[in-house]
């Protein structure tokens, strides 16, 4: 496959990825903290914001490395 071909596919993989974690993220986030309250729900958006920000660099670094490894040029 060529460097297009694997940057295309590395971008639909980024793409669904930074879609679709979040959205998981936040469901466990909500599981965890259960808010209750209004600060439940302040704790609830801090937790959330933090862990998919940390998980899209993640994501984020895997992809790019996994691309870099199979760069042809």
């Amino acid at each position: 496959m060529s460097s297009n071909g694997n940057s295309f596919v590395g971008g639909v993989i980024l793409n669904i990825g930074l879609v679709l974690l979040p959205i998981w993220i936040g469901y466990k986030t909500y599981q965890w903290i259960d808010p209750d309250s209004f600060w439940g729900v302040i704790k609830f958006l801090f937790a959330w914001g933090i862990f998919s920000a940390i998980a899209d660099g993640i994501v984020m670094l895997v992809i790019g490395g996994l691309l870099s490894l199979f760069n042809n040029d």
